[in-house]
């Protein structure tokens, strides 16, 4: 057959090219191109209108996490190509000229200061969309004008210690304990006279916004303003309860050393947290126990704390990743209950003082118009170390700012920097009358 004709041909061909010791003509070499193919993802209809007000999600099914991005758009057909060798050594030489190794941390840290909203203005409140679902947490207001829910919103923000950011006619909120929610003003569309008030858990405890919500609601109809809750690491510890033994006491903060060294973040959250609620001077019995074992026998928490104050947090917006910022917290407020407790213990100031720990403390509160409540406890740990924030001469200035602040728009903030700025002043007299006797 003409097949085994040309298999008889073929065979030839290569015992004649094998024989004469010639190599085959070489094949030609075509370079690899990485291409993508079009990826098509259907539309997902149950989050509708993502871009509408404040860029908040009108959609009842994601209202208390948002928006979330699953992955990617799809890139289209193309052949990325690497550049020209005169590009690359272009993009090269910019890299070399930005000198990152000479540049120290604090110079990136650098950054213009949020501006200060002292009065919020809310401007041509919109209507909602036509995808727009009402939730279970949204009500209606009537006989009330946009500047009275104005004022009185931004003054219960201000008596919650509540940080808040102020955008036309949103508001995008952060408790202490982390729990964010945001507030929106729209116009009802089945009656002119009515508005109707958005309130959404983004992230956080639902107890906790449970809490806010009702006081909201209160504010804006009768314009009421409850007082806000104290403000505790864990719920109330069994300590103020069942006294401890020392032995006890001593084994729970060993188990936290371990926890401490820990590369995981929950593990060293839970740590914290624990010690903190074993410290809190609300614990009467158990607090003075643990504050003096861990001064006296756990040196490594000790040291966890001092790194753990320095590493000075890259603040962002209300959307961003802010586990570093509660982390710093949780931090901060073991070392108000470990001063709180022995204020005076010569070898921790030591310590502290070898270590610079009020330059990072006093940064901690000129970031108070981004962080209040991290400023609120630096200003205690401050006014706790008050025998060393006198002698350094940029503690007042950052105070006296700080205050500024907190009297605009957050009522613990200025309480807390006046107790340390009247501690700081008495320790200072004190000093000076000490110094003129002798």
């Amino acid at each position: 057959s003409s097949k085994a004709l040309n298999r008889c041909e073929t065979h030839k061909k290569i015992y004649a090219i094998v024989s004469n010791n010639s190599s085959p003509p070489p094949l030609p070499i075509t370079p690899l191109r990485l291409t993508y193919t079009q990826n098509i993802m259907q539309t997902n209809h149950d989050v509708k209108d993502a871009n509408t007000v404040a860029g908040a999600v009108d959609s009842e099914d994601v209202e208390e996490t948002g928006l979330i991005l699953l992955c990617a758009a799809a890139p289209t057909l193309c052949e990325p190509s690497l550049g020209t060798t005169s590009e690359i050594s272009e993009i090269g030489r910019k890299l070399t000229n930005l000198n990152f190794e000479q540049r120290t941390p604090h110079e990136f840290e650098q950054r213009t200061p949020r501006e200060i909203t002292k009065v919020w203005t809310i401007g041509v409140i919109p209507l909602p969309s036509n995808e727009y679902r009402r939730a279970r947490t949204v009500f209606n207001l009537k006989g009330v004008n946009e500047e009275t829910i104005a004022a009185r919103l931004f003054l219960l923000m201000k008596k919650r210690n509540i940080y808040a950011v102020y955008t036309d006619s949103t508001v995008t909120c952060k408790t202490s304990s982390y729990m964010k929610f945001t507030i929106r003003l729209l116009r009802d569309p089945e009656d002119a006279d009515s508005i109707l008030v958005d309130v959404r858990r983004r992230a956080g405890c639902a107890m906790s916004f449970r809490n806010e919500h009702h006081a909201i609601r209160r504010s804006v109809q009768f314009g009421e303003c409850d007082e806000p809750e104290v403000r505790r690491v864990l719920p109330e510890s069994f300590a103020n309860k069942i006294p401890l033994g020392e032995d006890v006491i001593e084994q729970s903060l060993q188990a936290s050393v371990k926890d401490l060294e820990s590369k995981y973040y929950d593990a060293r959250e839970f740590a914290v947290q624990d010690l903190c609620s074993t410290t809190d001077p609300a614990s009467k019995d158990t607090s003075p126990k643990a504050c003096k074992l861990i001064l006296e026998k756990f040196p490594k928490i000790l040291d966890y704390i001092i790194n753990d104050v320095k590493k000075r947090v890259d603040y962002g917006n209300l959307n961003d990743d802010d586990s570093d910022e509660y982390l710093r917290s949780l931090t901060l407020n073991l070392l108000c209950n470990i001063l709180s407790s022995d204020a005076d213990n010569k070898t921790f100031l030591l310590r502290v003082n070898d270590e610079s720990i009020i330059d990072h403390l006093v940064w901690y509160v000129s970031e108070a118009s981004t962080c209040p409540w991290n400023a609120c406890l630096a200003a205690k740990c401050l006014g706790l170390l008050k025998t060393l924030s006198y002698e350094d001469k940029e503690v007042g200035g950052a105070l006296l700012k700080a205050g500024a602040i907190g009297n605009i728009m957050h009522d613990l903030l200025e309480k807390e920097v006046k107790n340390a700025i009247s501690a700081i002043y008495e320790s200072k007299k004190s000093g000076n009358e000490c110094s003129a006797k002798n």
